[in-house]
């Protein structure tokens, strides 16, 4: 893990933040034809580049395509499955990770597959990253450290400055702090905007407002762990924001219309 301090617009901002990043595991794979993805519930980001090939991939509810020399960021509390066969030879790269507080780190916009050229600058990271990771052992922080290499050439390739706006950069945000308390006014505050643009700006994106698109986002994550976790209803609540078990029943019954457990028991 390394750890990163977090810049601030503000120029009165005294107190110091930092963020986290976390290497887990990654690897290469390279089929001739008729692959496909494995059901699995994603409890960290993965980050996948595609060198030949088509993914075919549904990720909560939404179907996606990820072709040759795109890359596609999943952000955990997600299950991803593929949805149909690969017809031909299919080559990528994937890697595992945690990311906390990630500020205003260069970043990739998640659900969103985007192209990267050739991919000639990014694919060999990929590899070094493989490789050191099957040394074990040490070179937590060379992994890492070619991990936020990969995550910033990502976010400086073509597709990203397409993408990134202030809408993304809030989406970004909550989606990395989603165990956490979180208001429209903590988000606006953290990324220096006034809290009725950054709400305009995210309706323009998602049709929600900035509290629409927070509650949206604990509760499509609340409903995953409830489907597809033996996770508590306690720890469910903490994993979005709810330090007190009673406090996430309320919140989930009220935007739910039923109660976590009455939700659990009715998908068995």
């Amino acid at each position: 893990m390394i750890y990163f301090e977090l810049r601030s617009n503000d120029m009165y901002t005294k107190k110091k933040e930092y963020g986290a990043l976390k290497f887990l595991d990654c690897g290469k794979i390279h089929v001739s034809r008729g692959w496909r993805h494995k059901s699995r519930f994603m409890e960290c980001y993965e980050l996948l580049f595609v060198l030949k090939g088509r993914l075919n991939l549904t990720v909560g509810e939404q179907p996606f395509t990820v072709s040759e020399t795109q890359l596609f960021l999943i952000p955990p509390y997600h299950r991803m499955r593929g949805h149909l066969k690969s017809p031909g030879e299919i080559e990528f790269y994937w890697i595992d990770f945690n990311l906390e507080n990630a500020g205003n780190l260069p970043f990739p916009a998640p659900m969103q597959p985007f192209d990267v050229g050739d991919g000639g600058v990014l694919q060999p990271f990929f590899e070094m990253l493989r490789e050191s990771g099957q040394e074990g052992g040490g070179g937590h922080y060379i992994r890492a450290s070619l991990l936020m290499a990969i995550l910033y050439l990502a976010s400086r390739s073509r597709g990203e400055s397409r993408v990134k706006t202030p809408a993304t950069e809030a989406m970004h945000y909550i989606d990395s702090r989603l165990s956490q308390p979180l208001s429209a006014r903590d988000v606006a505050d953290a990324l220096n905007y006034n809290k009725d643009y950054i709400s305009r700006s995210i309706k323009g994106a998602t049709g929600l407002t900035l509290k629409e698109y927070i509650i949206r986002r604990k509760m499509d994550t609340a409903r995953t762990l409830l489907r597809t976790s033996a996770l508590s209803i306690d720890e469910i609540g903490r994993q979005t924001g709810f330090e007190e078990g009673n406090l996430f029943t309320k919140f989930f019954t009220y935007h739910q219309g039923t109660s976590p457990s009455a939700y659990r028991k009715g998908m068995e």
